[in-house]
């Protein structure tokens, strides 16, 4: 477990010589999603330095879609920044860009899958079409993405 609570890693029966454990550790940015995640919330990240444009609109973004009443409270707004190195293997995974000039919004629903990567100034409605599109027209919520009836 991570410090903030967040389940890293599993092990159900026994510990084989083979399980790296040194991959059980996760970096605190990873940490705090995972800790969303599993909460059965939306994890609404902000990849933002001093670095980066648009930093203001993409905070704006993520705070309209986490209290967008469509998610109905099942979202939660985290940042991020996009050139710690300890978080390269999971912007990695999440396919985030490297090297993006602008501030960039990472979405991802539980129990962990990535929605997209967006840049900061990308309209609300495109962002909600895709939530919309990766939650098969139905609703996320503390089991996930639930589809359409």
């Amino acid at each position: 477990m991570a410090p903030n609570g967040a389940v890293t890693a599993g092990f159900p029966t026994e510990l084989k010589p083979e399980v790296k454990l040194a991959k059980t550790f996760v970096s605190t940015g990873l940490a705090n999603v995972l800790k969303t995640l599993q909460s059965g919330k939306m994890a609404v990240v902000c990849l933002q330095n001093g670095r980066t444009t648009l930093n203001k609109q993409t905070q704006a973004l993520a705070k309209e879609i986490a209290a967008d009443p469509r998610l109905a409270g099942q979202a939660a707004s985290l940042t991020m920044d996009p050139a710690d190195r300890a978080e390269v293997d999971f912007y990695t995974q999440c396919k985030v860009p490297k090297g993006a000039r602008k501030a960039q919004l990472l979405l991802l629903v539980p129990p962990g899958t990535v929605v997209g990567v967006f840049d900061g100034d990308t309209a609300k409605d495109a962002v909600m079409a895709k939530i919309q599109s990766a939650c098969s027209g139905g609703s996320c919520g503390p089991s996930g993405c639930a589809p359409a009836p």
